[in-house]
């Protein structure tokens, strides 16, 4: 079995695998802005980031 899910708080994510570990990680914004910025071929302009919560340039 395979699967994730966010915790309410949107700070965590509980995943488990095949070898039957489960595993809480601990997000950040930044990283995953940080993360898809690298692959978005533009900057967010000013309404997507007050959409997303984003207030400080990364």
């Amino acid at each position: 079995m395979y699967g994730a899910s966010f915790a309410l708080d949107n700070r965590h994510i509980l995943t488990c695998s095949a070898d039957a570990t489960a595993r809480i990680w601990q997000l950040d914004w930044r990283d995953a802005a940080a993360h898809l910025r690298g692959r978005l071929l533009r900057d967010f302009i000013e309404d997507e980031r007050a959409q997303y919560g984003i207030w400080e340039d990364l």
